[in-house]
């Protein structure tokens, strides 16, 4: 199967200009449109999707394109700044900030704090998202691992991600890709996109059969999908 082709377009919106991610996905039958958390736009087309029709189909959701854009920027400017004090979601834990300016730059767990010492505090998000992609390593990975021995679908490698619009994802060769963020959600969500991307293993496709696989090994996949909406990841 061909990859995915990627490209950068823009489109405009009440006389703005868009920046926006075009894919062209071999295994897409129909166009989609995504808005992500930090307002990114993500358009994903069949590999043979010609430019007046992709056009023409976002003119056909320029509505609702406003609306989400709208909304993620209004989530985006309210979440709570990375300071001291604040308190960081790991799987089902929290963690309390604790940030200092130091003469070097690291990241420490003690118990429930995680203490962050930085030398400029342009620093700070940088160094959170590196000690939290390598939690996401070893956490992520341990659940891949137990989770693959459950259900019997093994898949042939993990790659650690971060995507602003997916949580995981499935390659055709049988390799997950998870975004490091879901250590942002409760570990009930998490184990749910684990399944959800074994189970392409099965069927690389949405249809009835892969979601009753999903449903064989996560009966409370709709729940736990819907708790995976709810999170906000804070960077």
């Amino acid at each position: 199967m061909s990859a995915i082709r990627t490209s950068e377009e823009r489109l405009i919106l009440d006389g703005e200009p868009v920046p926006y991610r075009l894919l062209r996905d071999p295994r897409r039958k129909r166009l989609c449109l995504m808005v992500g958390r930090d307002a990114e736009v993500e358009v994903r087309v069949p590999p043979r999707a010609g430019r007046r029709e992709i056009e023409r189909f976002l003119g056909d959701h320029l509505d609702w394109l406003r609306d989400r854009l709208g909304q993620a920027r209004r989530a985006r400017s309210a979440r709570p700044r990375l300071a001291d004090g604040a308190i960081l979601p790991l799987f089902d834990e929290q963690l309390e900030l604790v940030v200092r300016s130091a003469a070097r730059r690291r990241v420490v767990r003690q118990g429930g704090r995680l203490l962050v010492e930085y030398r400029e505090v342009e620093e700070l998000e940088e160094l959170l998202e590196g000690w939290y992609r390598r939690q996401a390593r070893r956490l992520l990975g341990a659940r891949v691992e137990a989770l693959a021995a459950c259900t019997g679908l093994r898949p042939a490698g993990l790659a650690i991600r971060g995507q602003r619009t997916r949580w995981g994802s499935c390659s055709s060769r049988g390799r997950l890709n998870l975004n490091w963020r879901l250590l942002f959600a409760p570990s009930v969500a998490v184990d749910y996109v684990v399944i959800h991307e074994l189970c392409h293993l099965a069927h690389m496709n949405h249809s009835a059969a892969f979601w009753a696989l999903v449903a064989r090994f996560d009966p409370d996949y709709l729940a736990h999908r819907k708790l995976l909406r709810a999170v906000e990841p804070l960077f």
